[in-house]
């Protein structure tokens, strides 16, 4: 017998961590104590030249915890060696998303951040600084686009991780699937095959992590119709982007997929 914790098929959720600047004052910069000197965009500075004379302590906010005092450490550590008069500190917060838009709404919240999901787009200009134009930055980094609202960049990523499935090609095998499903409900009917004929779990979502349920957002991008721009741009201009069309694909087959699947007693 196979045991019920194998598993025929996982779906990765895609994360991108951007961190920006806090707003000041009219786009000057205020912790130089000067209020004559614009604030630059981030391709304007060259390190090691640029601000030697600014004297500061800045506090960053992050999820990552777990690195606080070590690597972020050694990346605050080799900063201050290029500008020994600006103190960095790292404040690690648990409870990130919830914490941080409190005290975004307060103003309590430090110099620097990863932003959280919570804030909308068009609310980035009320908390942060832009640091330079799409056009320039998305020549530079990755994934800018997600922290972008009207030509403007507000977020530079941390990191971020591929998405895709990864399935059991044992079990499925086993099952009898033998081509890959091109429609939500194709998959679905394999994955009643997988129940029916194996002791596998069909589908895991590991609902009890949390953040993979909201992770299923994600998919209504570029895993729900091979757009990568739709997610970040033509899903705002459409009128009812969630309701059912012919093709069942876009945002409503995302979440018709998984509804199905615990609707049906597919999922751990």
């Amino acid at each position: 017998m196979k045991s019920k914790k194998l598993l025929s098929l996982g779906l990765a959720a895609s994360m991108v961590f951007t961190m920006t600047g806090c707003g000041s004052d009219g786009g000057k910069d205020t912790n130089s104590g000067s209020t004559d000197k614009e604030v630059p965009t981030i391709d304007q500075i060259k390190v090691g030249e640029d601000y030697k004379d600014i004297k500061a302590s800045i506090t960053i906010l992050t999820d990552r915890t777990d690195i606080v005092d070590t690597t972020y450490k050694g990346y605050a550590e080799e900063f201050m060696k290029i500008y020994p008069d600006i103190k960095v500190t790292y404040e690690g917060i648990t409870d990130y998303a919830q914490s941080v838009t409190l005290r975004l709404t307060n103003g309590d919240w430090g110099d620097i951040c990863f932003i959280p999901d919570t804030v909308e787009k068009s609310e980035f200009s009320n908390y942060f600084i832009p640091l330079g134009d799409h056009s320039v930055l998305n020549g530079i980094y990755n994934y800018v686009t997600e922290k972008t609202y009207d030509g403007k960049v507000y977020g530079i990523p941390n990191g971020g991780t591929a998405g895709g499935i990864a399935y059991n090609k044992k079990v499925w095998k086993e099952a009898g699937i033998t081509e890959l499903p091109k429609t939500p409900d194709e998959f679905i009917k394999d994955l009643q095959l997988i129940s029916d004929k194996t002791d596998a779990i069909p589908l895991y979502t590991n609902f009890s992590a949390g953040w993979t349920m909201g992770a299923w957002n994600d998919y209504v991008g570029i895993a729900s119709n091979g757009d990568p721009d739709y997610k970040n741009n033509k899903l705002l201009h459409q009128k009812n982007p969630f309701t059912k069309n012919e093709e069942n694909s876009g945002p409503y087959a995302v979440y018709y997929t998984l509804y199905e699947a615990v609707k049906q007693k597919l999922v751990e």
